[in-house]
């Protein structure tokens, strides 16, 4: 019976391999090669080690900013504080506000099917150009209600819709705005769809000239709509992040950066803007 033995050498890295005669029953501890040019059977080349890169950094996605003077600019880095400039702070309307990392270093508020956020200031109600940026999340499947809208519940002219924002349950997106007395004005992707649940993302959606552009990580999600109806009233309705109104509650998503700005950005100022948020990843 033999035993087949390796060990490396101290000296020059080579790998050698030899056959014991017999099996140390005893414990006497088996012996070594020998002489290598006698024994050894097989030989490896000397173990290289190449030289040493710098030491990694993990990144984290960069928080949006008052470029394109923002109506409201909201971090959710463990507040509801606007940081426009323009002390437009959110309120809570329903739930409570609790904050998690949407990627290590990058802090948002969970949206888990309870929080809804308002604010009742006339500066939302653009009913022209109009930019929304939101750095988020989904936590679960969508379940199809808006979770952001300037409107209100009822289908009076003066609480339509200027803008409200959907994710569909196939994960389309919907943008409806009102005219006249609560008459739906409506575009949804088709063959588009954001993220699964688990992947941050940036998205955008754009209205310029009353057309519809939807963005994800700065890059066109489908087409573009067909005009829409300019729309009419909303001077009572109220911002709602969350959910439309308290029986529609959005499903669970984590925002880390909200921003609506009353300007339509072009294609290439969306990219830009991904760029300094989602784009800190890669």
């Amino acid at each position: 019976m033999t035993v087949q033995m390796q060990a490396r050498s101290s000296s020059n890295g080579q790998l050698y391999t030899w056959n014991s005669a017999s099996a140390d029953f005893a414990g006497a501890g088996y012996p070594g090669p020998g002489l290598p040019l006698e024994t050894a059977v097989a030989m490896r080349p000397p173990a290289t080690i190449g030289d040493t890169g710098p030491a990694g950094t993990l990144k984290t996605i960069g928080r949006l900013t008052t470029l394109h003077s923002p109506a409201g600019l909201w971090h959710f880095d463990a507040a509801l504080t606007d940081s426009s400039g323009n002390a437009r702070t959110l309120s809570v309307a329903a739930g409570a506000a609790v904050y998690a990392e949407l990627w290590p270093g990058y802090l948002g508020l969970d949206f888990n099917g309870t929080l809804r956020l308002s604010q009742t200031n006339a500066a939302f109600q653009i009913g022209g150009n109009l930019t929304i940026e939101v750095v988020m999340v989904l936590n679960a499947a969508p379940n199809g209600f808006a979770f952001l809208v300037w409107g209100g519940p009822g289908e009076t002219e003066a609480e339509n819709a200027q803008y409200q924002v959907t994710i569909n349950a196939d994960r389309s997106m919907t943008f409806i705005s009102e005219h006249s007395t609560g008459v739906n004005d409506t575009f949804t992707t088709a063959a588009a769809a954001v993220p699964p649940p688990g992947i941050p993302f940036h998205f955008c959606v754009t209205r310029v000239s009353n057309v519809i552009q939807f963005y994800v990580n700065g890059v066109a999600l489908g087409g573009v709509s067909s005009a829409l109806t300019a729309p009419t009233g909303g001077g009572t309705a109220t911002l709602i992040v969350g959910s439309n109104v308290a029986f529609s509650l959005a499903a669970a998503m984590l925002i880390g950066d909200l921003k609506i700005a009353a300007t339509g950005l072009s294609a290439a100022q969306v990219a830009a803007e991904a760029e300094l948020s989602i784009g800190q990843l890669y």
